[in-house]
């Protein structure tokens, strides 16, 4: 079996779950073409197994005698479907510009595939790749099939619903994404897949609860976004420093770095708080390792962006460490209060609070959840498992 997969930046160090999906299915003897709209922005690390697929991956260049061979290319050997996709440029809701830049994109790819006989795209969001995607299927009269995620489901472009009905079927990260996308298409073709962990990689600590005189450790671990709820960890951090010897490691970047550190200054919560900006996976799980608490007070956004299942989040129950969050989208697929974790509301502090001290104070508690997060983990959360079934997907769907 070949696959094309259309990814949008690649590799990226917030997206490991797209890495391991290629690595799995190689495993499984599954021939990868990899194509990827843009190479990798700000913070990038080594990830391991990299390698393994980055032979694989063709960027999107730019240059006119290329995008000239591309378009003669598709004009002599798919004309077509190259006009029928070029119509569609002025006949979507989307501005014609962005549908041009998709057009585009699909041409040269379509031109890069020219000698791959692989008849079928599973493109990694339902966004630009999924536009890009779909050109390339119109103008070569392949299939495509999307895996949906949570940004590109909850703040989507117009040609969503279009994107997923053209698609050969759609998978999605949690059950609450597959109720949302039901009432824009049919059900039949909505496949609910937890990314999964590699359990094995994930090594259970056992720990003991924090002792209340401290010092008690918390840690984040999240792209630094409005989604995330980073603002008010850090106000129940202000809340409790006269009460409790607490420090706060943050680990991620993003655009509201400096607005958090502004709050960090202004509130004198120096020495309560560190930003590490982001960390390769090596790092990140001996920060698991090495603390009491993990936090991350998801939300949702003022444009309606939010998580669907932060990939953090199992991960750290994984770890064995007691996870605080809130019941937004799918994290109560996840955390069940007080048996899995602690479900606190979003935007509130106080609650974040209250919660922290509840598990400093409660020894029993703490090991329950601990106990119980990581049976969690191994019980729904499986790679192997997820994988397995996408692998089955290809397979019903006659694509090898």
């Amino acid at each position: 079996m070949t696959i094309i997969y259309m990814l949008g930046e690649f590799p990226s160090a917030s997206e490991y779950f797209i890495l391991q999906e290629l690595l799995a299915m190689q495993q499984r003897k599954v021939r990868l073409r990899i194509l990827a709209l843009q190479r990798p922005q700000g913070n990038t690390f080594s990830i391991p197994g990299t390698a393994t697929v980055m032979q694989e991956v063709t960027y999107y260049k730019h240059g006119f005698i290329r995008a000239l061979q591309a378009h003669l290319y598709c004009l002599t050997t798919h004309f077509g479907g190259y006009i029928t996709a070029l119509r569609q440029c002025f006949a979507r809701p989307l501005p014609a510009i962005r549908m041009l830049a998709h057009f585009q994109k699909g041409v040269f790819y379509t031109y890069t595939l020219r000698h791959e006989p692989a008849r079928h795209i599973h493109a990694h969001f339902a966004s630009a790749p999924a536009a890009v995607a779909a050109t390339i299927g119109t103008i070569t009269n392949r299939s495509y099939s999307i895996s949906a995620h949570a940004h590109d489901i909850y703040t989507a472009d117009s040609l969503l619903e279009h994107k997923i009905k053209q698609a050969r079927f759609v998978v999605t990260c949690t059950a609450a994404n597959k109720k949302f996308l039901a009432a824009k298409t049919d059900p039949n073709s909505l496949h609910h897949i937890y990314h999964g962990l590699a359990i094995q990689d994930w090594p259970f600590i056992v720990r003991n609860s924090p002792n209340p005189t401290g010092p008690i450790r918390i840690l984040t671990v999240a792209r630094l976004v409005e989604k995330k709820g980073i603002l008010y960890l850090l106000q129940a951090i202000a809340l409790l420093r006269e009460q409790l010897d607490i420090h706060c490691t943050i680990t991620g970047d993003g655009p509201l770095q400096k607005q958090l550190l502004q709050y960090v200054n202004q509130h004198g919560l120096q020495q309560q708080v560190t930003f590490t900006g982001a960390w390769p996976q090596d790092k990140v799980k001996a920060l698991y390792q090495s603390h009491h608490l993990f936090v991350l007070p998801c939300l949702v956004a003022d444009n309606g962006d939010r998580d669907g299942l932060p990939n953090v989040l199992p991960e750290a129950l994984a770890s064995g460490i007691p996870v605080i969050a809130t019941p937004v989208s799918a994290i109560p697929e996840l955390i069940t209060h007080r048996e899995t974790g602690l479900l606190v509301q979003e935007k509130n502090a106080a609650e974040i609070a209250a919660a922290i001290q509840t598990l400093v104070l409660d020894p029993e508690l703490y090991a329950h959840l601990a106990r119980n997060g990581r049976q969690k983990v191994i019980q729904q959360f499986s790679m192997d498992h997820g994988i397995d079934q996408l692998y089955a997907l290809f397979h019903q769907n006659n694509l090898a």
